[in-house]
This record gives structure tokens, C-alpha cells and sequence, in this order.
């Protein structure tokens, strides 16, 4: 019971943070494509 339960927290812990990294991974990439079309007439 102990350890599913501890099993069952650290997976959510882990989904979260997956969340997280997912989120900031989408963040830099609209980051970057918004830079890239801001630069690309401008070169």
C-alpha cells in the first residue's frame, strides 16, 4: 500500500514536470519563430 502510494505521487511529480518542461520547450520555439520571422525580411 506504502509504496504504491508513493509510487502514485511520484509519477503525478513527474507528469508535472513533464508539463513543465513541455510548455517551456513550445514557449522557446514560438520565441524562436517569432525572432526568425522578425529577422528574415530584415535579411
Amino acid at each position: 500500500m506504502n509504496v504504491k502510494a508513493r509510487m502514485t505521487i511520484q509519477g503525478s511529480t513527474d507528469l508535472s514536470w513533464a508539463r513543465v518542461i513541455q510548455v517551456i520547450v513550445i514557449t522557446i520555439l514560438v520565441v524562436l519563430a517569432l525572432v526568425n520571422e522578425g529577422i528574415t525580411p530584415l535579411i
